[in-house]
């Protein structure tokens, strides 16, 4: 769903990045990522636009036509003949 960390090295008003992954669409204007003085403030912005994408996902199909917990039918499992792994 998402992560939140500290970027040691990075401006005092700009060390805590959060984003959000694994959202396959979201609304125009909603932020998958960002970064926040404080890691309260962090949570604060995770959470708002987590909550901004679940309210924009109900208005057009609901969470099941999007995401699905477990293994997707959709899923394709490649193999590259030409990696060392395929030649041993």
């Amino acid at each position: 769903m998402g992560r939140i960390y500290e970027e040691r090295g990075a401006r005092e008003d700009q060390c805590w990045v959060w984003s959000l992954f694994g959202i396959l669409a979201n609304p125009p204007g909603m932020h998958t990522d960002g970064r926040a003085p404080t890691l309260e403030a962090a949570k604060a912005d995770f959470e708002a636009d987590w909550q901004q994408w679940l309210r924009w996902l109900a208005l057009v199909g609901g969470l099941d036509s999007i995401y699905r917990s477990g293994r997707s039918p959709d899923w394709l499992k490649m193999k590259n003949a030409n990696a060392p792994a395929a030649r041993r």
